[in-house]
């Protein structure tokens, strides 16, 4: 299937579209979707990031911001991946390293649409923008949990290991 299908199929059949990503990706295909997901999430972002910038230059806001995003976060998720691991072979989970990246780097890219919905939403009225943004915030962040924590529970069940 195409990523783009992939993705919002995720969002109707986590489970099983969750479970088929994770079967059929392999090294390659997981740093594809933590280098799209980071790039898609940096430009999801730009709008907010503009509303935001203040007195700081625009291009000198922008570039920072996208040298955090889309260059020292893939680092900090590799981080991730393995606390990741370790943390499902503390409960007794047998999942590979390879499917332990799959599953959190596909929940990255997977939540993208809503980065974007968050940056659009920025230019929301004065009165509900900060509350507006904080509570989209959490949101994603709780539905990349989610998926992150599918991506693992489907990965256990095929008891690859090590």
């Amino acid at each position: 299937m195409s990523i783009v299908k992939d993705t919002f199929l995720t969002y109707r059949a986590p489970r099983k579209t969750i479970k088929s990503i994770i079967t059929s990706s392999g090294e390659s295909q997981a740093l594809l979707f933590l280098i799209l997901g980071s790039i898609l999430h940096f430009f999801g972002s730009i709008p907010f990031l503009i509303k935001s910038s203040g007195d700081v230059a625009l291009t000198v806001f922008l570039s920072a911001n996208f040298i955090g995003v889309v260059i020292l976060a893939p680092l900090i998720f590799y981080f991730f991946a393995v606390l990741g691991k370790l943390g499902a072979v503390v409960i007794g989970w047998k999942i590979s390293w390879m499917h332990s990246r799959i599953a959190l780097f596909w929940a990255l890219y997977v939540v993208f649409p809503l980065t974007m919905v968050r940056g659009l939403l920025s230019y929301a009225p004065k009165t509900y923008d900060e509350t507006l943004q904080v509570v989209l915030s959490f949101t994603i962040f709780a539905i990349f949990l989610f998926y992150w924590f599918v991506g693992m529970n489907e990965a256990n069940k095929l008891k690859v290991g090590a």
